[in-house]
């Protein structure tokens, strides 16, 4: 891999979280990595690389549906971010060609049952040769994975394994056409039950609790407020889940039989009543976009791709996510996490690039193979990169 052109490749620059993450690449970047622009845009991509102040800066094309193409930019680089989507129509030949040419990948797809689809075709491709394959790189389950590995750290530090971690997220932002897309997609695609599988992607006999995602609003005593069902539940929570399999497979395990689970913050002076209707509210949204009607509705109200939050929405935006971790000897931690931007957008453009950084530094400590997660495959390399891109990434005994 030491003899390839390029250190990095971002594919899908031309989109519009592909843009977004250009521009962090721009400002994050190392100095002497060799990264480039990927598309099938060649003009569109140099319009973008002249935008940023990099006249120098490489533009390759490439397409999804030239499968050849996406061979060819995945033997040329080290570590290859795609943000094209969604995933389950666009997403496989990517993900193919860095599995099969040991290339490091990063996504930022929340579509689990795609995902589950890929840990069955190339989890043991990967693992042949070296490449590590890492979905799930933005809002879509960073902050869930982190606030995790820093409360499983701390209580392995005091010798203690984690027995149950809660989490709770908030934050202000936008909504884009491509994450509307992906949502219409994973409804349309009947695979419903899949989306509803606690332990979708383990294994069975994984040492982890199948726990169910939340229904309704809940108290919690720690975070000294009520809480509502988080629509991304259903995603984050299988992500860790499978952190949790891989970390005990690799012999440092969370903890014997390890519970997460994690619920929408809405505020400390959020009343029981309103947690409840955001749970109603969001089962209304589950049953409107289960339907054919519901989703020709959303296709014609809603953004479309390529379309997303103005500058002004992104920027005012913010993402804290708060959890407690019980260890083994029923000690208490608290970890947070906090960012500037919206969660989707700005900061799903930060996790995502920083990511993608993690595995193109030649320096980084070398990790098995395979189709993994953020919290194994990036690790605390990865919440050092972005505390210093600005990022709260704290824990606490409490």
């Amino acid at each position: 891999m030491t003899t390839r052109p390029y250190d990095l490749i971002l594919y899908g620059a031309t989109g519009f979280t592909g843009r977004l993450v250009a521009q962090v690449l721009s400002r994050r970047a190392p100095p002497g990595l060799r990264w480039a622009l990927a598309g099938r845009d060649v003009a569109k991509l140099q319009a973008i690389r002249d935008g940023l102040g990099l006249p120098e800066l490489p533009t390759l094309a490439a397409d999804a549906a030239k499968p050849e193409s996406l061979r060819a930019l995945a033997a040329s680089t080290r570590a290859l971010i795609t943000t094209v989507g969604p995933y389950a129509l666009y997403g496989e030949p990517c993900l193919a060609a860095c599995a099969e040419e040991g290339t490091h990948y990063v996504d930022l797809t929340g579509e689990t049952p795609w995902i589950r689809d890929m840990i069955d075709r190339y989890d043991a491709v990967a693992k042949r040769t070296g490449a590590v394959i890492v979905p799930c790189c933005g809002y879509d389950s960073v902050p869930s994975e982190l606030v995790t590995l820093l409360l499983v750290e701390h209580h392995r530090a005091r010798g203690q394994g984690t027995a149950t971690v809660r989490a709770f997220h908030g934050g202000k932002g936008g909504f884009s056409g491509g994450t509307l897309a992906s949502m219409l997609n994973m409804a349309e695609s009947g695979k419903t039950k899949q989306l509803m599988d606690p332990v979708l992607l383990n294994a069975p006999g994984d040492p982890v609790v199948a726990d169910p995602d939340l229904q309704g609003a809940v108290y919690d005593a720690d975070l000294g407020g009520w809480a509502a069902p988080f629509i991304m539940a259903a995603i984050n929570t299988r992500v860790v889940r499978r952190s949790a399999a891989l970390a005990a497979s690799s012999g440092r395990p969370y903890g014997p039989m390890f519970s997460y689970q994690e619920a929408m913050w809405l505020g400390q002076n959020t009343s029981r009543l309103a947690a409840g209707a955001v749970g109603v509210g969001l089962l209304g949204a589950l049953i409107l976009t289960g339907t054919g009607p519901g989703r020709a509705l959303a296709r014609r109200f809603g953004p479309a791709p390529g379309e997303g939050p103005s500058e002004e929405v992104r920027e005012s935006g913010w993402t804290k996510s708060v959890a407690f971790g019980v260890a083994t000897d029923g000690a208490k931690a608290k970890a947070t996490l906090k960012g500037e931007g919206d969660p989707g957008y700005k900061f799903t453009s930060l996790l995502l690039a920083e990511a993608g950084l993690t595995l193109a530094d030649p320096d980084r400590a070398p990790t098995p193979g395979g189709l993994s997660t953020p919290a194994i495959a990036l690790g605390m390399p990865y919440v050092e990169r972005l505390r210093a891109a600005g990022v709260t990434l704290s824990v606490e005994t409490i």
